[in-house]
């Protein structure tokens, strides 16, 4: 089957999970702020919304998608805000599909099934999908060679436009760095100027936001949340048995990481001969993803997608050459 065939396939799989109903009880909240930014052209106070779950500065990072989420309930309710959340999940794989390059489409298919392990807790109308988008975009414009292309450059945009959506897209610039130290390494000095351009840039793009540089305390306020106090081991210990919240709900995302994770580490282990600095990065950077706490496992998925489906596709490539032909096979 052609690119075109396994293409429609990943499609109506992704499709089929993420056309589910709403369950996510902060979409209230962000339904509500976003009527609230475009009635009064400003971001509202911690004050202005007393009844609403930390109200806090965490919930100020993602205006833009509040804003979005509540016109396109207006326009069509609760379906097009389903259909809107299914374009984001097939816009983030078919990016990664392309940061993946030069692996097959059985190759992207295998790091499809194993991403969406990891990133389907999250398939709902949240912020997040938003940062993930933005990450795949980021691997797809500067991960595909070590050699920077024109493309590079639409790096810095898109991460100006995910900051205000989700803070989790900090990590979107920390991958454009990644790249470029591994750009470096591989093309030595040839394209310095361009790498350390478009990274300088990517950071500058974080700041473009109403919080400027105060938004990059967002994701640490997170980790803190989850890792304070002298009982903090437990809820971790919970959160890989797969418990999320303190609450007996089983989730499969939660234990996908001692399969994905193991996974990737072997595809590359297999295709040590042609490792990339870049995949042995993304590779550490998924791991400590999936292994922090319950937020961050889905944003391993497109973290380790490059990683699987290039090394997976060029292992068994090699093993595939490596096998004599046919005709000089010995007869049984």
């Amino acid at each position: 089957m052609s690119w075109v065939g396994w293409g429609i396939a990943g499609a109506a799989f992704l499709l089929a999970l993420g056309a589910c109903d709403v369950f996510n009880f902060d979409v209230g909240v962000h339904l509500l702020k976003g009527k609230w930014i475009l009635e009064n052209g400003s971001i509202p106070r911690p004050e202005d919304l007393t009844c609403v779950k930390r109200p806090g500065f965490a919930y100020q990072d993602r205006w833009l998608f509040q804003v979005g989420t509540w016109l396109t309930w207006s326009l069509g309710g609760w379906a097009g805000l389903t259909l809107a959340k299914v374009g984001v999940i097939m816009g983030t794989f078919a990016c990664l599909w392309v940061a993946a390059r030069p692996a097959g489409p059985l190759a992207c298919i295998a790091a499809t099934l194993a991403a969406t392990l990891l990133m389907y807790e999250r398939w709902d109308i949240r912020s997040e999908l938003c940062a993930h988008l933005a990450c795949a975009a980021v691997l797809a414009l500067v991960g595909r060679s070590p050699r920077p292309d024109r493309a590079a450059w639409a790096a810095p945009p898109v991460i100006a436009l995910a900051m205000n959506m989700h803070a989790l897209s900090i990590l979107a610039p920390a991958l454009v760095s990644v790249a470029a130290v591994a750009g470096i390494i591989h093309t030595r000095k040839e394209h310095l100027r361009v790498w350390v351009g478009v990274a300088v840039l990517s950071w500058v793009a974080v700041l473009l936001n109403p919080q400027g540089w105060r938004l990059v305390a967002v994701p640490f306020e997170y980790l803190q949340r989850y890792r304070t106090g002298p009982d903090w081991y437990q809820g971790w210990i919970t959160e890989l048995q797969g418990v999320t919240d303190a609450v007996a709900f089983p989730s499969v995302s939660l234990r996908a990481p001692w399969i994905v994770v193991p996974f990737a580490a072997l595809a590359l282990a297999a295709n040590a001969r042609r490792i990339r600095a870049l995949d042995a990065a993304l590779l550490v950077l998924g791991a400590l993803a999936a292994f922090s706490y319950r937020r961050n496992v889905a944003a391993a998925g497109p973290l380790l997608f490059p990683v699987i489906a290039r090394n997976l596709h060029e292992a068994v490539a090699a093993w595939a050459a490596s096998r004599p032909p046919e005709s000089l096979r010995m007869p049984r």
